[in-house]
């Protein structure tokens, strides 16, 4: 399955050593560093044995990444990344947020972790804060020292599974997409809400450009939504999905949206018109 984020494209197979490879399902860069989470797959007879990892990448021959170092997750999958400044904040599930030093590329450190009430699926930083995507809540931490992460609020929002900031507003994909003005982040207020605008759908993913912001909606596809306004905020379009795909993950930049389908591969989106997006073309990863 391939996963789009920060604008880089993992296809299922990133590393291959045989009788061994690495899946990867997340993947994020800094423009110098690049970390990337999913499966490593070793082949034990009588079938392969299955581990979820956090791994740093050897990018040094494009053409063939690698895998450089690795941590082994203690049980749960890791789930969203970040990275700044040689520090990844891994979102770890039930473990909450795992914090590692990546300076050295080849032997990852942990340096720190915050366990959020919830499953951590997301998260995102802004300044010296990561806003944390938990499944219960929308939590709001303070990483100005990334070995002692230490809370600053939160706000309940129901299912939560994505989070992108905009003018001092968070927007969440829960149950609904929610708006939540974290102007003051030991105090943050939800401002309005939306369904799904595809019923049969979901709001897995979110990116937000020039004010638009762009949802992977799962079987409902994608869609785009004004949120210039987070007190009215505004469907525009909504691209369906085709062939029983699901849109998982969204990645957009200018006139451009690429959306991870666990059935189709990568879609390559039209979004000079928000209110009238169109698929370009479709890659799988052959």
């Amino acid at each position: 399955i391939p996963y789009c984020s920060f604008g880089i494209v993992a296809t299922q197979e990133v590393s291959i050593i045989s009788p061994k490879h690495f899946v990867a399902e997340r993947i994020a860069t800094d423009g110098t560093n690049v970390i990337a989470a999913g499966q490593w797959k070793e082949d034990v007879s009588p079938g392969f044995v299955n581990r979820f990892v956090f791994c740093t990448m050897n990018v040094t021959n494009p053409a063939r990444p690698d895998v450089a170092g690795m941590i082994v997750s203690s049980g749960p999958a890791f789930f969203g990344l970040a990275i700044r400044s040689n520090i990844a904040y891994v979102c770890n599930n039930n473990i909450g947020l795992n914090i590692y030093d990546v300076s050295n590329n080849y032997a990852p450190i942990q340096i720190g972790n915050y366990n959020t009430p919830g499953f951590t699926r997301d998260v995102i930083l802004v300044g010296n804060l990561a806003y944390i995507a938990d499944i219960t809540s929308l939590q709001i931490i303070n990483i100005s020292n990334p070995m002692s992460p230490s809370f600053v609020g939160s706000v309940p929002i129901s299912s939560i599974q994505s989070v992108a900031i905009y003018n001092n507003v968070a927007y969440c994909c829960g149950d609904r997409l929610y708006a939540v003005d974290v102007a003051n982040p030991a105090s943050p207020t939800i401002l309005s809400s939306i369904a799904a605008p595809n019923p049969s759908g979901s709001l897995a993913a979110i990116k937000i450009l020039s004010g638009i912001a762009y949802i992977a909606g799962g079987v409902g596809g994608v869609y785009s939504i004004d949120v210039n306004n987070p007190t009215n905020m505004v469907v525009l379009d909504i691209l369906p999905e085709v062939s029983n795909g699901s849109a998982n993950n969204i990645q957009v930049s200018y006139k451009r949206a690429y959306v991870a389908n666990n059935a189709l591969g990568l879609w390559w989106i039209d979004t000079t018109d928000p209110t009238n997006m169109a698929l370009i073309s479709v890659w799988n990863g052959t």
